[in-house]
């Protein structure tokens, strides 16, 4: 490791910030980290940590065995806790009655099926629609064995009406009848890389940002949702001019109404993303929704599309949208969804999209999930051919054989749409007909004893240049080295269009009241072939990384995460993560 590794002088903002804080919040109770977190209330009572597993894994995105019968929905913060590994963050995509879409972070290479989950969703969300169980909610349940003794009755008896029955129905307030209430997080990070090599470049990206539900706001009996950031960052080439910026961005600023369970009419105005079929992206405008008394849904949307960059410019393209949703619930445990998509760029009408959701979960061992995007063209496109073409389908199955053993499919293929929108990077005609990604993998699971748990992870891709794919083993023990911990042995390999290797990685964690610490080393050797000389190079690459998760407070936590890569190129990155809630 040479000198620029040392150079710490970037980073002493985050580090003062995460000492300051800590010295702030010192007389706060300590609270045990999410990685041991029950399903109770944090502190005031405003978040619940609904926990769960993981069902199903892809490049990037997870599901869980939680949906809209427990009060999550699309945006909620999700966790995951891979086993002798780092947690990893994500965010709701999707949810249907019985299961939600998770994307990640990163890629998620250390998750697997079965490992422990959780979404962070508002209490006040779950007591407006009636969701809450005392035993969420933290209302002693007792021992089983003893009745704790009652406090006195404080009702007048006179007040009872004797020509009513004695278990009479009480009206619960409305969400207008509710006092107003905020809910809320903030949000620090900060992150450094420094790569070397022929010239050393340095990048920092900082951002503050915050989010806030004020419930029953003005008294009306809505929400309202407010969401946004300031950010920072930098890059500093030696031999070139450094260069940096700041900007805002607003995500979310919309009210809704309605959408519970004594309001089947639901409404939501604003800078919102679609509630019913997230999959549509952000909008500038309203939706509106309704259900029945089966609990089917019915609903429209009308707005601008913000683009999708960080200024988030609006008012060059349009859409109009119809939906339908049936989240099963009978004896075929079947949830089907479809919508149609309309848009218009400057005027000029541009995508007509069919998007079709289907999921299978039923009590028994097995489960499925798909998503169908299908784009119609017409006289007005000059690329594809006129009818329908699937851009994207996604498709995953769960087989669970017993209570400790699974195996687990999925497969997607992508294509780039034809589209005016300003959404991809400018390609070339011959390269939007061409243009095609697949994606199919198997992965099985063994609970070999009540710590000891074995993956298996095979997955093949191809796209219109080239194709590869990756296989791994990976072993993970509990209480090893040490009680609350773990440790995880992996051997893998990987082919791709330019190089090919093999390695293998070994994970320590250790969880300890008010936070846990995860230390992975990785080492593999690759072979690349050389463009310039036409020949192959070797060589080896090796990964070390740390991080830290403390929780100050039950409403305070910080992330600390670092890594150090050696080989074709060497680098340094930081990253803090620091957020408290309200």
């Amino acid at each position: 490791m040479n000198a620029r590794h040392h150079a710490l002088v970037p980073w002493l903002p985050a580090l003062l910030l995460v000492a300051l804080c800590a010295s702030a919040s010192a007389q706060d109770e300590a609270a045990p980290p999410p990685a041991a977190a029950s399903s109770e209330s944090d502190e005031a009572g405003d978040w619940l940590r609904v926990q769960t597993v993981v069902t199903s894994v892809s490049v990037g995105q997870v599901y869980f065995e939680v949906g809209r019968l427990a009060g999550v929905e699309p945006g909620d913060e999700a966790w995951v806790y891979p086993i002798g590994g780092a947690s990893v963050k994500g965010e709701v995509a999707a949810v249907s009655s019985t299961s939600c879409r998770v994307l990640l972070d990163d890629e998620g290479d250390g998750i697997a099926i079965g490992d422990r989950a959780e979404v962070v969703v508002p209490v006040a969300r779950l007591q407006i629609e009636g969701q809450l169980e005392d035993e969420a909610a933290g209302v002693p349940q007792g021992d089983g064995k003893t009745i704790p003794d009652h406090p006195p009755w404080t009702m007048d008896a006179s007040e009872f009406d004797a020509s009513q029955p004695l278990l009479t129905a009480v009206d619960s307030p409305t969400r207008a009848e509710r006092p107003m209430e905020v809910r809320g997080r903030s949000w620090f990070t900060y992150d450094v890389t420094k790569d070397g090599g022929f010239v050393d470049r340095t990048y920092t990206l900082s951002r503050l940002g915050a989010e806030a539900w004020l419930e029953n706001a003005f008294g009306k009996g809505g929400t309202l949702h407010v969401d946004g950031e300031v950010f920072h960052r930098s890059s500093s080439i030696d031999g070139s001019t450094d260069t940096s910026e700041t900007k805002g961005r607003l995500d979310r600023a919309s009210w809704s109404w309605g959408g519970t369970r004594d309001e089947p009419r639901r409404l939501e105005v604003g800078r919102f993303l679609q509630h019913e079929f997230p999959e549509l992206g952000l909008l500038d405008g309203v939706e509106v929704s309704r259900r029945d008394a089966e609990g089917d849904r019915i609903g429209a949307s009308v707005g601008y599309m913000p683009e999708p960059f960080a200024d988030q410019q609006t008012g060059s393209d349009s859409q109009v949208a119809l939906f339908m949703r049936d989240d099963g619930g009978g004896e075929d445990d079947l949830a089907l969804g479809a919508a149609l998509q309309g848009t218009w760029h400057k005027g000029k009408a541009d995508r007509q999209l069919v998007l079709g959701t289907a999921e299978y979960t039923p009590d028994g061992p097995f489960s499925m999930r798909g998503a169908v995007w299908a784009d119609y063209y017409g006289p007005n496109d000059t690329v594809k051919k006129d009818g329908f073409e699937f851009t994207e389908v996604r498709l995953s199955g769960t087989y669970r054989i017993g209570s400790r053993s699974g195996v687990s499919v999925n497969g997607s293929r992508l294509r780039y749409p034809e589209l005016l929108r300003n959404e991809f990077s400018p390609i070339t005609a011959e390269a939007l007909l061409d243009n095609q990604t697949t994606r199919v993998g198997l992965s099985a699971w063994q609970q070999v004893t009540d710590d000891v748990r074995v993956d298996e992870r095979v997955d093949r891709w191809t796209d219109q240049d080239d194709s590869g794919g990756s296989a791994e083993l990976r072993t993970r023990i509990r209480n090893v080295p040490w009680d609350r911990g773990a440790l995880s042995l992996a051997v893998f390999t990987r082919t791709g269009g330019t190089s090919d290797g093999d390695g293998f990685r070994v994970g320590v964690s250790r969880a300890f009241d008010g936070g846990s610490v995860d230390l992975t080393s990785e080492f593999s050797t690759y072979t690349s072939q050389d463009g310039i000389n036409g020949g192959s190079i070797d060589e080896m690459h090796r990964i070390l990384r740390a991080s830290v998760f403390l929780s100050i407070s039950s409403l305070t936590s910080v992330s600390i995460f670092l890594e150090d890569r050696a080989g074709d190129l060497d680098s340094t990155h930081l990253g803090v993560f620091l957020q408290r809630r309200f």
